[in-house]
């Protein structure tokens, strides 16, 4: 069976993340994928449990302030990208947890829920997705957020996230 990573409305996309200096470090395709195509009936979650999910983030962020050690969070994003690539991804979320601790931002959140998708910790992945959107409106942390939706099995919530992506400037 295929692998899907998330659902579009439209016919293929191609999606081009760049990190905070705009070098581009991921290109993939994703194929369409219809409702019925999906099992959604064990891992589904639903508006109750969504609810729940992005509110914790916000709640967690409240009293939080954007900024910090922006240097030292950036030795540790550096060494956590490496971890990614090298498939470890447990390792890399470490090390964004150690980078978050020194300096909050949209990215290094956005790529703490990456590496916390990777590592199949995908409620993790939209709470971590949640706080980035939190900080700063971007439609590839909505795009990266419908992948984990999708994941926990509710096309509905991966859908608005698409829909949310489609109507912001492409990162």
């Amino acid at each position: 069976m295929k692998k899907l990573l998330f659902m579009l409305l439209c016919c293929g996309i191609f999606v081009i993340g760049c990190n905070n200096n705009d070098e581009i470090f991921e290109v993939e395709e994703y194929d369409v994928v219809e409702s019925g195509d999906v099992n959604n009936d064990t891992n589904a979650i639903d508006d109750n449990q969504k609810n729940r999910l992005e509110a914790e983030a916000e709640k967690e962020l409240v009293g939080e302030k954007e900024g910090g050690d922006l240097d030292k969070a950036n030795e540790f994003a550096n060494q956590a990208k490496k971890e990614m690539e090298a498939g470890n991804f447990s390792k890399a979320v470490d090390l964004y947890n150690e980078a978050i601790s020194v300096c909050k931002n949209d990215w290094l959140y956005g790529d703490r829920g990456r590496a916390k998708y990777q590592a199949k910790d995908l409620e993790g992945a939209v709470k971590d997705l949640t706080k980035a959107i939190f900080y700063k409106k971007r439609s590839i942390y909505y795009l990266w957020r419908s992948e984990a939706y999708f994941g926990l099995g509710n096309i509905e919530f991966a859908n608005r996230d698409v829909d949310e992506s489609k109507a912001l400037p492409q990162d």
